[in-house]
């Protein structure tokens, strides 16, 4: 059975997990509207990449906040979901490997997993932004909400090898949070972050989603690498903490 194969038997299993769908599903939609109708009308001061400098444009704070909503929501559900998933299955995937199916090939099978349930956070939530919100550029929008989730869903999934339950429920509540609701968030951060936060997982995404919401094109080039970079570094992370403990 291949990586894919394995992924999607899993996935049918917590399709049938009511509270897990209600989470994915009904939060993100409910969340980013709240939000959007509870901001104050108020112009804010937000960078953008254009011509390949970056400029400052005067925008409407409800607008900026749904932009910013999407990636914060998609970082704390997924990586919610990443943690659950990988405890929930902890017995399970030891019971896989005993039968013989290779470690490597039954973490990949759960990164996937954790990345189609944080793809479907991303999907929910880019659409009712959208009822309200009017990016430049819409494909780069969702594709920057995509690589935030996906990233968070990782840390989510390492946090539960390397910490476990109650540990991890802390951190995932605490670390999208503090990164990309308050340290990436225009709202709380006026221009340029300082380098230690531009570190973090959620800059590169959250950038390039600010800069395709109200630039011309999402053209943020380094933003994109950065966020890139960091869903690569999470999945190799990942799968060599899983494959070690699985060894061990």
């Amino acid at each position: 059975m291949s990586a894919a194969e394995l992924a999607a038997t899993l996935m049918r299993q917590y399709a049938r997990t009511p509270l897990l769908v209600i989470l994915l599903v009904v939060v993100p939609p409910l969340f980013i509207t709240l939000s959007y109708y509870t901001t104050a009308p108020a112009d804010l001061t937000v960078f953008v990449r254009s011509g390949g400098e970056r400029v400052a444009l005067s925008i409407a704070q409800p607008e900026v906040h749904l932009a910013i909503m999407p990636p914060i929501t998609a970082a704390f559900l997924s990586g919610v979901a990443g943690l659950f998933v990988m405890l929930e299955a902890s017995r399970a995937d030891q019971r896989l490997v005993v039968a013989g199916v290779p470690a490597a090939r039954v973490a990949v099978a759960r990164l996937l997993m954790i990345a189609v349930m944080a793809v479907a956070v991303a999907g929910l939530s880019v659409p009712t932004a959208l009822i309200n919100l009017r990016p430049g550029d819409s494909l780069a929008f969702l594709a920057a909400n995509v690589l935030v989730a996906i990233a968070y869903g990782f840390i989510g999934a390492l946090i539960s090898l390397v910490v476990g339950r109650l540990g991890g429920a802390y951190l995932m509540f605490f670390i999208p949070m503090m990164d990309v609701g308050i340290f990436q968030d225009p709202m709380f951060i006026s221009g340029d972050q300082p380098l230690w936060m531009q570190l973090l997982p959620g800059f590169g995404g959250t950038r390039f989603a600010i800069d395709a919401a109200f630039s011309g094109s999402g053209d943020d080039w380094v933003a994109l690498g950065a966020a890139s970079a960091w869903v690569v570094l999470l999945a190799a992370a990942t799968m060599a903490v899983f494959v070690r403990r699985s060894r061990g």
